[in-house]
């Protein structure tokens, strides 16, 4: 949710020469709809959340891979399972940096499609609502093995300490 997760993960995947996965838009292209209209369907979150956990477990077979999880991902414990399986990096903002990254206090040019892919957010969001789901979450980020802070800092910025991470995994383990 606005930490850099796609747009880190991306420029991970182009350093490190492998294939780049993003969970939400694996779970659009599935049910060929977008995550707001998934939300909105009979079965909502739980359908979504369902999705999310078969997207996650066919993707522990096609390593190696830079996998780009939505925010709830963590929520389940299956899925915690699974993300200890490989690199577990969390990346980690503050309200205001989320406000900031998903076009809430400024003119963003894709605003609306970044409230749309949020949809535990609604549509007017206020950032006690998304200090709320932080709250709510933060437990669960804390469990990943790896944090990597990404507030004022440039997406090449956060990659550094990212790619840092995973090669010393890399070496560490020989994943």
């Amino acid at each position: 949710m606005g930490t850099g997760k796609s747009t880190v993960g991306g420029l991970l995947s182009v350093r490190l020469g492998i294939p780049f996965v993003d969970t939400d838009v694996q779970i659009e292209l599935t049910m060929g709809l977008p995550i707001d209209k998934i939300f909105a369907k009979k079965g909502g979150e739980d359908l979504f959340r369902e999705n999310e956990r078969e997207v996650l477990n066919r993707l522990r077979f096609r390593a190696p891979l830079v996998v780009a999880c939505g925010g709830g991902m963590i929520l389940s414990i299956l899925n915690r399972e699974v993300l200890r399986e490989g690199i577990w990096i969390n990346l980690k903002a503050s309200p205001a940096t989320i406000m900031d990254r998903i076009g809430l206090n400024q003119s963003h040019p894709v605003a609306s499609h970044l409230v749309a892919s949020r949809p535990l957010l609604g549509k007017k969001v206020k950032r006690e609502e998304v200090e709320n789901l932080l709250l709510k979450r933060q437990p669960y980020y804390e469990l990943a093995p790896h944090q990597v802070g990404t507030d004022g800092l440039s997406p090449e910025g956060v990659l550094t300490p990212v790619l840092k991470i995973v090669l010393t995994q890399i070496l560490r383990v020989g994943v």
